[in-house]
């Protein structure tokens, strides 16, 4: 594959440049003061925030502390979102990542953070949608903070390798890193590559379709293969006393080849078709961040561009093409500081002023029919959000109902192909007791369809199995994907009920409590299943033989009449440090307050078995007597109501009782993620699991409904930190640094079962077509240099 000249050139930039690299500094983000030390500090100074905290007063739905960080046996920040997608995923938003900050500000955007190390974090807050209101985003996604070590310093490297334990799919990561933080700033750069081999139908037990004349399995894959390179890089430094700046740029190469059948016509013998895909991908992100007492200011600027390029062979001598490439360049302005002063507080007001340009080019050549396209769209927005305090129980106004606030916000983006779209909302946190916060929230949204939802080359895809709920057979189709440029804006009315109570203080288990009723019209969407409901709205959409045969499927995106989905979902967290605590280390300092007061001393603890230079057990390789740690999350999602309309004038389609808009088969009523962590003296052991429950398809003819079962999976992760084994260490120093990681998912091979009404099961549901990887395998080996 071409990728491979690319990856070469990459990993010989990183490694001239890592030695210069090394040697840069940028500000810790927030300027949080001078470093003390490499160790992870907590640091208890009365009257003061803590160090990278979030500037709200609604509290952090979830709190970790860097050891709970390195107890879930992670590498990289990308790894933790994905461990913790339970707890910061939205159930009224749509969708995506949560929105990230660093030491309590903005960042350039998810590429900047995704690939620090665990070692670097302090600790990890959650924060409701709300919160990302006063950092100028909306109140669509929860806001995750990264409070980083205030210093910390190391070049890391990582190779993961891996394997299926039914064979047939192996695959391999390596990873080098930069990471600096001092007083003066943090720099990064990172470069990977990833590779995964091809799983071809028959390295599993796929059985053939009834009455199959030609075995084609060897020529279809069920997972491509692929290679992706990547290389990424962060500088952060001061401009002056009160402007930092954040420059963020990023490049990828992905490369990936799948099989869609054999041409057994072919002059020689079955010719293997294939279809590759090639997409490189660039960012860049510059941020200006500041302050003019008692406001604080920030500017952010992207520029994206992405190219994909496809080949799909029909037969031995007749090709597919299809290419785009879009490009997005956005420039925010964020303004965020008190408006009034009321007498249970300041007002606040966060403004921000927006503007987008959109370019999406594409092409597509079938059958010798070449098809250009393009798109763009221009774009500006304004949002207000204004924060009112009503009591206060610190300033004693209205004492007896705690501490009360509303929220009010606004926005409207400009379009120029489809005018203009509006959001209203707002909000009201009270916290009538220090044990217990509730935020109960309304907002009304509209929002566009993505250039590539518009605009994406057409592409068919043959040998697509599918099952056909009409003839109840499991068959091979065509299927067209690509963009509908007939796509129309949605709206979206969201109501929200929130509480976050921690009946034994901070230092006790959390429950988070949200209850989300959301009303969509006009819904985008993937084109659903072929079950009879959607045929019947979209006949067009199918192609049948005389015989009834399902021989095609156009499956670009639609729009939907209405939907509305009601939720109840609970998380509780507990975490625990267990044994006696180090006697702590007392710094004595003085700060001065304003009105010539003084914070008592602060006191400093290093916690044990992650400290710094010289500390027990710490990442330079002491073996101290660190304490262990427990760590326990659990989370349960009950979906109470989500049906579609798909137009008016046909039957809804009730998602939880006998529907379904996938190959999935409806929504499971109950959802459930637990997630337990244990460590001690550098040892690691996490287990996750997640369970979901049955659903079934109705109205299928004399057939009877098609069943899906309930499924468990759970994933185990064992690590080892060699650098805490202190006689080990003493007689192979080589050692600081090393972490050993063993990850095993779906640890019992677990996978739904699908039946219909006499018990059968339909071949498109075969265990290998839901879940072709099964038990997987991976051992990681992490170097950390100091």
């Amino acid at each position: 594959m071409r990728i491979f000249p690319c990856l070469c050139l990459l990993s010989i930039t990183t490694s001239l440049t890592a030695p210069v690299f090394a040697q840069v500094s940028r500000p810790d983000s927030n300027g949080g003061g001078p470093a003390t030390s490499d160790e992870e500090t907590e640091i208890v100074v009365l009257g003061t925030r803590p160090r990278g905290s979030v500037n709200t007063d609604v509290p952090p739905q979830v709190t970790l502390s860097g050891g709970d960080v390195r107890a879930l046996g992670v590498s990289s920040v990308a790894e933790l979102l994905t461990e913790l997608a339970p707890q910061i995923s939205s159930g009224g938003g749509r969708g995506g990542n949560p929105v990230v900050l660093i030491n309590g500000q903005r960042t350039t955007g998810y590429s900047e953070v995704r690939d620090l190390p665990s070692e670097a974090i302090g600790r990890i807050e959650i924060f409701p949608e709300e919160v990302a209101l006063r950092y100028g985003y909306r109140a669509d996604q929860r806001v995750v903070n990264i409070v980083l070590r205030p210093r910390f310093r190391a070049v890391t490297t990582e190779i993961v390798p891996g394997l299926a334990t039914a064979g047939g799919r192996a695959s391999g990561k390596a990873e080098l890193s930069v990471l600096r933080i001092d007083k003066t700033g943090r720099l990064t750069l990172n470069d990977q590559y990833q590779h995964d081999d091809a799983l071809y139908q028959n390295e599993r037990t796929i059985a053939l379709a009834s009455g199959a004349t030609i075995d084609d399995r060897p020529y279809r894959t069920l997972l491509a293969a692929s290679d992706t390179a990547s290389l990424n890089g962060t500088i952060n430094r001061p401009l002056s006393e009160k402007i930092g700046a954040t420059v963020n740029m990023r490049g990828t190469l992905t490369e990936s080849r799948a099989g869609v059948g054999g041409d057994f016509a072919a002059a020689g013998g079955p010719v293997a078709l294939l279809r590759d895909t090639s997409e490189r991908t660039g960012h860049v992100g510059l941020l200006l961040n500041g302050a003019a007492a008692p406001w604080t200011w920030s500017l952010t600027g992207n520029y994206d561009i992405t190219g994909t390029h496809s080949t799909t062979e029909r037969s031995a001598t007749v090709r597919d093409r299809g290419k785009s490439t879009a490009q997005i360049a956005h420039l925010e302005a964020v303004g965020s500081g008190p408006l009034v002063s009321l007498p249970a507080g300041n007002a606040m007001m966060t403004g921000t002023l927006s503007g987008e340009l959109q370019g999406f080019d594409s092409a597509s050549q079938r059958l010798g029919l070449s098809t250009i396209g393009s798109l763009s769209r221009q774009s500006a927005g304004a949002q207000l959000s204004v924060d009112l305090p009503i009591a206060s129980r610190r300033r004693d106004i209205l004492q007896p109902l705690g501490d009360l606030s509303i929220n009010f916000h606004g926005a409207v983006d400009r379009l120029s192909d489809f005018g203009s779209l509006t959001t209203l909302g707002s909000s009201l946190s009270w916290e009538p007791i220090k044990q217990l916060n509730l935020i109960v929230s309304f907002s009304r949204e509209e929002g566009a369809p993505t250039m590539q939802q518009l605009g994406n080359p057409v592409l068919i895809t043959p040998n697509v199995p599918v099952f056909d709920y009409i003839q109840r057979t499991s068959v091979d189709i065509s299927r067209t994907d690509g963009g509908n440029p007939a796509l129309l804006a949605d709206s979206r009315r969201l109501f929200k009920i929130g509480m976050v109570a921690t009946p034994l203080g901070a230092a006790g288990p959390s429950l988070a409590v949200d209850y989300t009723d959301a009303r969509t019209r006009n819904v985008i969407a993937s084109f659903p299943t072929a079950t009879p409901e959607i045929e019947a709205a979209f006949p067009g959409r199918f192609v049948r033989d005389a015989t009834g045969r399902l021989l095609s499927i156009d499956a670009r995106p639609l729009n939907f009449a209405r939907a509305r989905d009601r939720q109840l979902r609970w998380t509780l967290n507990f975490s625990k440090r267990l044994g006696s605590a180090p006697q702590p280390q007392t710094v004595p300092t003085m700060a001065a307050m304003p009105g010539g007061r003084e914070t008592p001393p602060a006191a400093r603890r290093p916690e044990n078995g992650e400290g710094g230079r010289g500390s027990p057990g710490g990442f330079r390789g002491g073996g101290g007597p660190a304490r262990s740690r427990m760590t326990l999350t659990l989370t349960h999602i009950w979906h109470l109501r989500d049906d579609i309309l798909i137009r008016p004038g046909v039957p809804a389609l009730d998602l939880l009782n006998g529907s379904a808009a996938d190959s999935a088969g409806g929504q499971p009523r109950h959802e459930i993620e637990g997630r337990a962590a244990f460590t001690k003296n550098g040892y690691g052991a996490r287990v996750s699991g997640h369970w979901q429950g049955p659903t079934r398809v109705a109205g299928l003819g004399n057939g009877g409904d098609l069943h899906f079962s309930d499924v468990a999976t759970i994933d185990m992760r064992f690590f080892v930190q060699l650098g805490a084994q202190r006689d080990l260490v003493r007689r192979y120093p080589w050692l600081r640094g090393v972490r050993i990681n063993l990850a095993i998912d779906n640890l019992f091979d677990t996978r739904q079962k699908v039946r219909d009404a006499g018990g059968l099961m339909p071949l498109r549901y075969q265990g290998d077509f839901l879940d072709p990887l099964g038990r997987t395998i991976r051992i990681g080996i992490k170097k950390i240099f100091f």
